[in-house]
């Protein structure tokens, strides 16, 4: 009983794809992100004033990603600002204080997470707009 198996190295040309689009793609994902996690966010009860749903941001190598909400319940300070030091880098949060302890729980607060399963449970998601991204060309 034999077995044979090829490998090929698919990463040359896949960056020849991305060509320049990789920007674009962490933009488009911090949307989808903030869109997800704020979802989430109402859907587990989170929701008090609205600062938290309302501070969840992030930042690309091209800066800082757009409020979702256009009602100013955040504070200043809450959303993340600046820009990335690399062009396929997207960071996502939130700066308000108490941000950490609803998403992993802590004393008198049950963990109501919305960082990680607004990637986790939706990377068929993040899969697909690649795709259109790449599809659409220049």
């Amino acid at each position: 009983m034999g077995f044979n198996a090829k490998f090929t190295n698919n990463a040359p040309k896949f960056l020849n794809e991305l060509d320049g689009r990789e920007v674009e793609i962490a933009n488009e994902w911090g949307k989808l992100w903030q869109s997800v996690a704020s979802k989430l966010i109402t859907k587990q009860g989170a929701v008090d004033t609205g600062r938290l749903r309302a501070s969840l941001s992030y930042i690309t190598y091209s800066g800082s990603g757009s409020k979702l909400s256009s009602v100013n319940e955040s504070e200043a300070g809450d959303t993340l600002s600046g820009r990335t030091s690399q062009r396929t880098e997207l960071i996502v949060g939130s700066n308000v204080e108490y941000a950490s302890k609803i998403e992993i729980g802590n004393q008198g607060i049950f963990a109501r997470p919305y960082v990680l399963p607004a990637i986790v449970r939706y990377k068929n998601q993040y899969a697909k707009l690649t795709e259109q991204i790449l599809k659409r060309g220049n």
